[in-house]
């Protein structure tokens, strides 16, 4: 009897693996069929929760100096970055004609002196303002901008920020051992001596194409200093910010 039953339960053993087995085999193609059959070529509905990335330009230079002004306002900090210039980065010629058509564009606004061209580049960087946390709402692109060491015909020392987009200059800082001694530089300072702020601030407005003023968070200021042997006249969109690192022994902000 006990060698009888061994033999059944190896039996029944035997059985149980091979049927196992046989599911092993033949259930994953079953179910494979059945979804194929039942779901393949089917659309299905589910409600879902997303938040969408949406690649956004600013359509003007006004929407820039608005979300920057945007920026400031809800107390975010700005930083500036120097970055790689790319393959695509417009040569020496073309930045100095740039420069010179903008230059004669605030010329009519008598918001620079007559004469002085652009002819070299000493120094150039490319830079990027990134804002520091998440702004997108308000900030949807970083703004980029030159930053330009010139030299011009009449010998100045010229330093811009300028849009890498839309090319108006935000800017500058004009240098000079012999700056008050010349005729078209004393006319300009003459003339920005005796205008209005409200006049000087609408020039930079309409030479920066906005719609409206501009936004009271962004400085537009003016300023004599003395560095070292150079005499300086800074003008634009904050030009403070280019004499608060420097050691002067003189400065009349406008």
């Amino acid at each position: 009897m006990t060698g009888t039953g061994g033999y059944v339960k190896t039996a029944l053993a035997l059985f149980l693996v091979a049927v196992l087995l046989f599911l092993a085999l033949s259930v994953p193609d079953v179910v494979n069929r059945w979804y194929d059959h039942h779901r393949l070529g089917q659309v299905e509905y589910v409600d879902m929760t997303y938040e969408p990335y949406e690649l956004v330009y600013y359509h003007s230079l006004g929407e820039e100096l608005g979300a920057i002004s945007e920026c400031l306002e809800r107390g975010i900090e700005l930083r500036q970055l120097t970055i790689e210039e790319g393959d695509d980065a417009p040569g020496d010629e073309e930045l100095l004609a740039m420069v010179n058509e903008e230059l004669e564009e605030l010329r009519k606004r008598q918001l620079f002196y007559e004469g002085a061209a652009a002819t070299e580049i000493l120094r150039r960087s490319l830079s990027e303002l990134y804002p520091v946390g998440n702004c997108r709402d308000i900030y949807p692109q970083n703004v980029f901008c030159w930053s330009l060491t010139l030299r011009l015909s009449d010998g100045s020392i010229l330093m811009l920020d300028v849009d890498r987009d839309y090319h108006k200059i935000y800017s500058g800082v004009c240098m000079r051992e012999s700056l008050w001694g010349e005729k078209n530089i004393r006319q300009w300072i003459d003339y920005l001596d005796v205008i209005s702020r409200y006049e000087y601030v609408t020039q930079w407005s309409q030479y920066w194409e906005l719609e409206g003023e501009v936004p009271r968070t962004l400085l537009v200021d003016a300023a004599w200093f003395i560095y070292g042997d150079m005499k300086c006249w800074s003008w634009g969109l904050e030009p403070k910010r280019t004499i608060y690192s420097i050691d002067t022994n003189e400065i009349q902000v406008w």
